[in-house]
């Protein structure tokens, strides 16, 4: 879902193609002059959630962020870059992917998986990559809103370039409890966590359900998990507890 067009529909966003990953949204203001002060609120916002948190005498137990990559001074890839209308518009699954094959190219050894130079990452080699993506992720109105749709146009890339990989889904049927020992599990082992939100109880989140985003590492506390999760060409926490519908 694109910071242009961006638009609340009926309570969701159409061309919201995600479902095995989180993606966020993390402003509702339009404009390029507004991502950062839309970033700013954000973690504003989260600070000072953190701090009323910390307040309340829970404490961080456990910390893993994973190291993550930087293209042209922002994290990860970012879907505002796509010139493709769809792919700006509705592009986060295919976005997720890219960025979870650069990761792996560039910290795991898979070249493979990334038909650029994984060491020396650019904007327009990362644009060229999600048009190389789209096929198999393509955006749709109704969204990547099912597990299978991830896991067969990914697993079709991947199959593609010569890798045979396994897919584990967690569906939504499990609690957030469960989510969140699933997601320690693989940040602990090295691998992001793609990640879709459907909903969350909390309206501080509304800019993040119903997309596609990679969850990098976590925070935990002796109430909740903290996840830190890349979209946008940014990072954020987002609190587990009030997660109402989710895919990973």
């Amino acid at each position: 879902m694109s910071r242009v067009t961006k638009k609340r529909r009926g309570g969701k966003c159409t061309f919201q193609p995600y479902e095995v990953i989180i993606t966020v949204n993390m402003y509702k203001s339009v404009g390029n002059d507004s991502r950062n002060a839309a970033y700013k609120i954000i973690m504003d916002r989260m600070i000072r959630d953190k701090t009323r948190f910390l307040q309340r005498g829970r404490t961080t137990e456990m910390k893993q962020i994973l190291d993550y990559f930087m293209i042209d001074g922002e994290v990860g890839g970012n879907q505002d870059w796509f010139r493709n209308v769809v792919m700006h518009i509705g592009g986060c699954a295919a976005a997720t992917a890219c960025d979870f094959c650069i990761y792996f190219a560039k910290y795991k050894g898979k070249k493979n998986l990334y038909p650029f130079d994984a060491e020396n990452l650019s904007k327009e080699d990362y644009i060229q990559f999600s048009m190389k993506m789209k096929p198999y992720l393509r955006p749709r109105m109704s969204g990547v809103n099912k597990l299978w749709m991830y896991t067969e146009g990914f697993g079709k890339y991947l199959e593609d370039i010569g890798e045979k990989v396994e897919f584990k889904e967690f569906s939504g049927e499990h609690t957030a409890r469960e989510a969140a020992v699933f997601i320690k599990k693989k940040i602990n082992e090295g691998t992001p966590v793609p990640y879709l939100m459907l909903r969350h109880k909390d309206k501080k989140f509304a800019d993040f359900v119903w997309h596609w985003f990679l969850c990098i590492g976590y925070e935990e506390t002796a109430d909740d998990l903290l996840i830190k999760v890349a979209t946008y060409g940014g990072s954020n926490n987002i609190f587990t507890e009030g997660t109402v519908e989710y895919r990973v």
